[in-house]
């Protein structure tokens, strides 16, 4: 599965001027708050054993990290 810039997984309030460490923690910060708990199960059943392709650079981490965290989870509703 791709993730780029008309996925709908990829982060709506994405700043390419921001380093990719910031852009991460920001999106993990959105997507933790209690109030996302129906975001965070769609995208454990969405994405979870799947192979995952991005456009961030495969040697720096990312938001997708934030997805594969959330998507491998044992988090209940």
């Amino acid at each position: 599965m791709f993730i780029g810039p008309t996925s709908k997984w990829w982060p709506k309030q994405h700043n390419p001027s921001s380093t990719p460490a910031y852009a991460r923690e920001t999106y993990r910060q959105s997507l933790t708050a209690s109030r996302k708990w129906r975001e965070r199960i769609e995208i454990r059943t969405a994405l979870r054993g799947k192979d995952i392709a991005s456009a961030c650079p495969i040697d720096q981490s990312s938001f997708v990290d934030v997805l594969l965290d959330i998507a491998n989870s044992s988090e209940t509703a």
